[in-house]
């Protein structure tokens, strides 16, 4: 909902509020205060008519003023209350959005997972075995991009497992595709792989 839309919502309300107090708080009163002290008048609806009509003269355009306050009031409460709950409502819509999306894509992971992490698994311990008996520097290097690769598809799969928050990326010039975001992640956790395997190459040294 825009701004505009919202705050004219409000400015309804209070227009609303202010007539109802104005237009049928006041009356409803001067007709209940008629009906307990009578003043020895009859209680017909002629009367009833005449105490409503004289809440509108101008004579009690301050009491009256009075109560369209008061209603004024009512209807900005009543304008707020509305405004909140369709906050929460929006709030709760996009809360089932995402653990939909993210129910979705775990499912999706577990699929991918089973065959990505077992064909890695064996692409990763072939180049590693590969890696031993080569001498060639050219192809070493080759080997080792292989490897690198392989570290960061497990990094990206183990992240996308445990992902609570969806965020997407532009990942073409014109914008026009989406993917999911992780890049931060997956840096974060590529540079804790590399300390730790540093740290275990240290102590072998």
């Amino acid at each position: 909902m825009s701004e505009t839309r919202k705050y004219g919502i409000y400015v309804v309300w209070l227009v609303v509020g202010s007539f109802s107090g104005y237009l049928v708080f006041h009356p409803y009163i001067m007709v209940v205060n008629y009906l307990a002290h009578p003043q020895g008048q009859d209680l017909w609806p002629g009367n009833l008519y005449n105490v409503f009509l004289s809440s509108l003269e101008p004579h009690m355009f301050f009491m009256a003023g009075a109560f369209a306050f008061f209603g004024c009031l009512i209807g900005l409460f009543i304008s707020l209350l509305f405004e909140r709950r369709r906050r929460l409502h929006i709030i709760e819509l996009e809360s089932e959005r995402k653990k939909a999306e993210i129910e979705t894509l775990r499912k999706i992971m577990v699929t991918l997972s089973h065959y990505l992490l077992n064909s890695n698994t064996v692409i990763g311990g072939m180049a590693r075995h590969a890696r031993k008996n080569e001498t060639n520097r050219d192809t070493v290097d080759s080997l080792d991009l292989v490897l690198e690769q392989a570290r960061r598809i497990d990094a990206v799969i183990a992240i996308l497992k445990r992902i609570t928050e969806i965020k997407t990326a532009d990942y073409t010039s014109k914008g026009h595709a989406l993917m999911i975001d992780i890049a931060e992640e997956l840096e974060k956790t590529l540079q804790k792989e590399a300390s730790q395997g540093n740290g275990t190459q240290n102590m072998k040294g």
